[in-house]
């Protein structure tokens, strides 16, 4: 869900500067000519996918805090509302798998370049890791927060949940649903 939120913003800023994208499973294909649309445009078609991530899990926050008050103990809806809130993640997420995959050599500079957020800094005249550093930071902040929102007697097992949730999902969409749905 994540990716396909994250895609979905560069697809509508992609339609929204005239293009005519395509959505892949992991990216999207902006469907004009580079040359065609000017550098902020394609500067808000870079960040438009974070920031569908960061707005979505901020409503999810929003939601979160509201059902929080009402429920001494987790139930289905605080778990999807926990899920949302989540969408925040993926800057750490990120983080991780770049900085893990350069230190195993699994990942080259070139490819951490191509990330929205390194590209973000760039455009911005930063070092690479800046903007993607500073957003790991802020979502460390949210998952913090979020299971802080759940229930004290719940949290374990909501921690695992979410961990092993987030990696099986993710694993499942780009090995298997992803590349079979939107190639």
């Amino acid at each position: 869900m994540g990716t396909l939120g994250h895609e979905l913003g560069h697809f509508l800023a992609a339609t929204w500067s005239g293009c005519e994208p395509v959505l892949h499973y992991q990216s999207v294909s902006p469907g004009c000519a580079a040359t065609g649309i000017s550098p902020t445009l394609r500067l808000l078609g870079v960040a438009a996918g974070p920031i569908s991530s960061v707005l979505t899990g901020s409503i999810g926050m929003v939601l979160l805090a509201r059902w929080r008050r009402r429920h001494p103990r987790l139930d289905l809806t605080g778990v999807t509302l926990t899920i949302v809130a989540l969408f925040w993640s993926r800057p750490l997420f990120n983080l991780f798998v770049h900085v893990g995959g350069l230190a195993v050599g699994a990942l080259s500079w070139s490819a951490v370049g191509r990330s929205d957020e390194a590209r973000l800094s760039t455009a911005l005249g930063l070092p690479v890791f800046t903007v993607g550093g500073g957003s790991a930071v802020l979502a460390a902040a949210v998952c913090a927060w979020t299971a802080l929102q759940v229930p004290a007697p719940d949290r374990a097992s909501w921690g695992v949940g979410a961990v092993v949730g987030s990696l099986v999902g993710f694993a499942v969409w780009m090995a298997v649903l992803g590349p079979a749905w939107l190639p």
